[in-house]
């Protein structure tokens, strides 16, 4: 009361000092000057807009519903309550609201005994077998409300048989053992999955009783801003580690989607498929094609251009060794020079190869002469030509070539006379050292008094077998010379006489030691003789 006499004291002085305002000014209009919708004449403060009869009152120390006394009945005004036994808390049935506290009160209620300090909220209840209720929660502390075995005061949760000191903690986010511990020893570690691939990041965990929201129970997800890369992905060939192995690409056993690559032994640009290899890097030596046939050399290969090598330098299938190159290496000999000059039919003189009974050799072909096509054997090769006929397209005709002092060269074809036609010219091996041109066969040279010879660049050339020598041949030789016949007979001189200037040039090396037989009446005879009668050395043989 003496609090609500002191307010109403200084209101009346307050309101005593304010202007009364008129309510109608000097032109008659009416006075409203804080704008508060209530005129001066009924305002107690026209001033200020929130005091007017009606308003709100509120604890601001104003008269704001101008009802004379400021602050009472604030609609703001606090609860308090009387506290008798100075513990801070009062007595609920002895509140009241007013805009200051009330001498004796406090703003915190609850007490259920305000005349002993020993009760109120929060109070210790720490002796079980005391029966009071010293924090006023409606039990005291010697009681068993939920029948657990544990007194109140001991019980963090007196209201539940499952919450007492000593029972099982379970997860469940609760304090199940009373011991102010809550799910101890009972939560799973679970590791943020910020990626949503199921995989968490070991350096972000968190202890639940359930797996949240965005995280994993695994912790070896090695990005985990990547929801590619994690334990069990598919590892590819793009420099991460997609499976989380710790190895990338070609250095990952299990990549799996490298290239496969193929030895470039030659460096052609075109791989052996049978020495393939996978990597997700293309390996030093490798190539991506595989379709080399032949990876040790480098002219082999798809598309080259083939060539006379003895390989299938097109990797077609095919040793296919191109016409105009036959006879030009001895993996494309020839036949003959006849074979050649077919083939080729501008080929020129020269040194070709031919491939004789499997066996490669070097020939010179005169291409010019005597319709040319013409196989000149060099001497070294005498003795190793088994059937030389095979080599021959035909068999009546062989030419020899001489060459004098002065290095002229002639030639000389070689034929049957008309009389022994039927007969072939015979080119054979005689030993290993010597072949001859054999004109008639031996057992008809053999007939004494027969007139017999060749035609040699269209002459015929004959004698009379005097003696029944069965000699009608020329002889060449290869290992130079034998043995020296210093005579120089009837067949050997009309045979050099015979002779035919040549416009080629046979390579001296393929000129030896020659001799000529002709029955046995004085027309035997040998190169070394020559030069005493017309400057001749040697000559050279061939076949066509």
């Amino acid at each position: 009361m003496r609090v609500l006499l002191t307010l109403m004291a200084l209101s009346a002085c307050r309101n005593k000092d304010i202007v009364q305002e008129t309510a109608v000014d000097d032109t008659g209009t009416v006075v409203d000057e804080d704008g508060d919708g209530v005129p001066a004449a009924d305002d107690c403060d026209d001033t200020n807009a929130a005091m007017f009869p009606g308003a709100d009152e509120v604890c601001d120390g104003l008269d704001n519903d101008c009802d004379g006394v400021a602050d009472v009945g604030a609609v703001d005004a606090p609860t308090w309550y009387a506290d008798a036994d100075a513990d801070g808390y009062g007595d609920d049935s002895t509140a009241v609201a007013q805009c200051g506290a009330p001498e004796g009160h406090v703003a915190q209620g609850g007490d259920c005994d305000d005349g002993d300090a020993a009760y109120h909220p929060g109070a210790p209840e720490d002796d079980c077998t005391d029966p009071n209720d010293y924090n006023c929660d409606g039990s005291a502390g010697a009681v068993d409300a939920d029948g657990d075995g544990h007194w109140a005061c001991q019980d963090c949760d007196d209201a539940d048989g499952a919450i007492h000191p000593g029972a099982t903690e379970s997860c469940d986010y609760v304090d199940n053992d009373c011991d102010a511990d809550v799910d101890e020893g009972v939560t799973v570690t679970y590791y943020q999955d910020t990626d949503a691939d199921g995989f968490g990041d070991v350096d972000y965990p968190v202890d639940d009783c359930s797996l949240p929201t965005g995280y994993s129970a695994t912790d070896d997800d090695c990005d985990d801003a990547d929801a590619a890369v994690h334990p069990g992905a598919t590892e590819l060939c793009n420099g991460v580690d997609d499976d989380c192995d710790a190895a990338i690409d070609d250095d990952d056993d299990d990549v799996s989607d490298p290239s496969t690559w193929y030895a470039d032994a030659d460096a052609d640009g075109y791989g052996d498929a049978n020495a393939a290899r996978t990597a997700c890097l293309q390996p030093s030596g490798t190539v991506s094609d595989s379709t080399d046939c032949d990876d040790t050399h480098a002219t082999v290969y798809p598309g080259a251009t083939e060539t006379c090598s003895g390989l299938d330098d097109d990797c077609d299938g095919t040793v296919d060794e191109p016409a105009d190159l036959l006879g030009s290496d001895a993996a494309c000999g020839a036949v003959n020079c006849n074979d050649i000059l077919a083939t080729r039919t501008s080929a020129p003189d020269g040194e070709y190869w031919v491939d004789f009974n499997s066996t490669p050799m070097q020939v010179y072909c005169d291409m010019t002469n005597a319709g040319g096509g013409w196989t000149v054997i060099h001497p070294d090769n005498i003795g190793s030509l088994g059937a030389l006929d095979a080599m021959r397209d035909e068999l009546d005709v062989a030419m020899a070539y001489l060459r004098d002092t002065s290095g002229n060269q002639y030639y000389t074809e070689l034929e049957q006379l008309a009389d022994y036609s039927s007969y072939d010219v015979d080119v054979s091996d005689y030993d290993s050292d010597r072949m001859r041109i054999t004109f008639i066969p031996r057992a008809v040279a053999s007939v004494g008094g027969a007139t017999q010879g060749m035609r040699s660049n269209g002459q015929d050339l004959t004698f009379v077998n005097c003696d029944g020598n069965g000699n009608s041949y020329i002889e060449f030789w290869r290992t130079g010379q034998s043995y020296t016949w210093n005579q120089d007979y009837t067949m050997s001189i009309l045979w050099r006489d015979s002779k035919t200037g040549s416009s080629i040039s046979v390579p001296t090396d393929y000129f030896t030691f020659t001799a000529i037989h002709f029955g046995g009446c004085g027309t035997h005879s040998t190169s070394p003789y020559w030069v005493n009668y017309d400057n001749m050395l040697d000559a050279a043989i061939a076949v066509r």
